[in-house]
């Protein structure tokens, strides 16, 4: 009922804006330059310029949905961090898939000074939200390299996408790696680790992932689970003007729990 009262807000609300304005259930959302091929391709340029570092940060923003204003002020304080190489948002750019709300998203995106990589979320692919994604941002699943670790995309939303295998996904990454010796394997998706997906966690730490990173759950965790030693995080929504900020050494990764420009060290839980 939630989900429905929302749906005819926002369609009142277009109707009312303009008779000519393009119907929401469209793909034609304005996200120029921000697919995802572009976005690494600008983070391969940046190393090469840079050359190898002895460690890099990147800002980790979830589930933005509904709240642009904020979503906009984490860009800003991304964009003051000089010290920061690029962006995640992990997820729910959007709260029902629609053409209008990722076109505020990406003009939100379009201000940020730095690469800023979108991950796909289960509200993302709500009403015609999984056509308008691959036509903006390209593939759900993907992989890429930067400054010696190996990032790894995969969707995750079991109940908005049918016959998922993220096993799969996760291995042939690994396994099509183009440089023989990495610092870290980092993956990335929207939900955490299903608990119905028995032994993905072993499995996971068996392909030598060193950390999974996460939205949807709009608060900070970071924790180990199964009694596998692999650490999850999770980053808070972006609704609180929150965020996360990653810290990858060659020989260890460190996150902060971040509230506007004020950031403390997240703690592993046991």
């Amino acid at each position: 009922m939630a989900i429905l009262l929302r749906l005819v807000i926002f369609l009142a609300l277009t109707l009312t804006t303009s008779a000519c304005e393009v119907t929401p259930w469209s793909n034609d959302a304005d996200c120029q330059n921000l697919k995802t091929s572009e976005q690494i391709e600008k983070l391969i340029i940046k190393e090469s310029n840079d050359g190898r570092k002895d460690h890099f940060k990147v800002f980790l923003v979830g589930d933005p949905q509904g709240n642009p204003a904020n979503f906009e002020k984490i860009i800003e304080y991304a964009n003051r961090r000089s010290d920061s190489d690029f962006l995640f948002v992990l997820g729910d750019l959007t709260d029902m898939g629609l053409a209008q709300e990722f076109d505020w998203a990406c003009k939100i995106m379009r201000k940020s000074n730095k690469p800023i990589i979108p991950v796909i979320g289960n509200h993302d692919a709500i009403s015609f939200g999984k056509e308008i994604w691959f036509k903006l941002f390209g593939d759900f699943d993907f992989s890429f390299q930067y400054q010696g670790s190996q990032f790894i995309i995969y969707n995750d939303n079991k109940f908005e996408f049918e016959n998922l295998d993220n096993r799969q996904v996760i291995e042939e990454a690994v396994n099509n790696i183009e440089i023989t010796q990495i610092d870290h394997r980092i993956a990335i998706a929207h939900h955490r680790p299903w608990s119905e997906d028995l032994g993905f966690n072993q499995f996971l730490f068996d392909m030598g992932l060193s950390v999974t990173i996460h939205g949807h759950g709009h608060h900070f965790d970071y924790w180990l689970e199964d009694d596998v030693e692999l650490p999850h995080y999770m980053v808070n929504s972006a609704k609180n003007v929150s965020y996360g900020i990653m810290t990858v050494y060659p020989d260890s990764i460190e996150f902060e729990d971040c509230y506007k420009d004020s950031c403390v060290p997240a703690i592993l839980q046991r």
